[in-house]
């Protein structure tokens, strides 16, 4: 009688080290993956983290700008209305506080002084109502272009910094994000939220 030969290979029915081994492979590759994608999300998140705390950074900056031109301004006015000291006084004493503010990086007491300091500015520039010359002087002119520029550049770097902190907290929500967080001491960025005057920009026209 003639003997059956059957050809193939079942790999089910594979006993022994080899079959150990496939499994072993099997869970190294999912721990590899899950932990390739923790890492990922992991920097994804310091990432966005960065792009807030650079947004902050440059908020602080342009009011640090704005602060350093108002000397300038207060000196040229200072030329024609020397009198004018209670209001020179209030400029000083909040520009003292405001840079104090940004030097402990208080963004929020810094904003609240910024926008005391922005009346206590407009208070000066009506001083040149009563100086025809101050008013014509091209330093003038140009100081002021120069403040309103840097307050306006401050209302568009608080914008890009509640983007920033938009972006960065939906990604904390969502998962990995939430479970990630946690486990890294990641937490959400308070919003900057201006009251009804401060998202109005700056007019210094007199």
């Amino acid at each position: 009688m003639e003997e059956k030969i059957e050809v193939g290979y079942d790999w089910q029915e594979e006993k022994g080290p080899r079959k150990g081994l496939y499994a072993l492979v099997t869970v190294l590759i999912s721990v590899i993956l899950i932990f390739g994608g923790a890492l990922w999300s992991y920097n994804s998140l310091v990432s966005l983290s960065e792009e807030v705390s650079a947004a902050r950074a440059q908020i602080e900056s342009n009011i640090q700008r704005k602060a350093d031109l108002l000397p300038n301004l207060v000196r040229t006015v200072k030329a024609y209305a020397r009198h004018e000291k209670k209001v020179f006084g209030e400029i000083a004493a909040l520009r003292s506080r405001t840079l104090d503010n940004l030097r402990q990086h208080d963004l929020k007491n810094a904003v609240a002084l910024n926008k005391a300091l922005d009346g206590a500015t407009l208070r000066l520039l009506a001083v040149a109502e009563n100086y025809p010359d101050l008013k014509s002087s091209e330093q003038f002119r140009e100081l002021q272009a120069q403040i309103e520029g840097a307050e306006n550049r401050i209302n568009i770097t608080r914008m890009n910094y509640n983007e920033a902190v938009r972006a960065y907290n939906a990604a904390l929500r969502r998962i990995p994000g939430r479970w990630i967080a946690p486990l890294t001491g990641l937490k959400p960025a308070p919003y900057f939220q201006a009251d009804e005057q401060a998202q109005k920009a700056m007019k210094l026209e007199i």
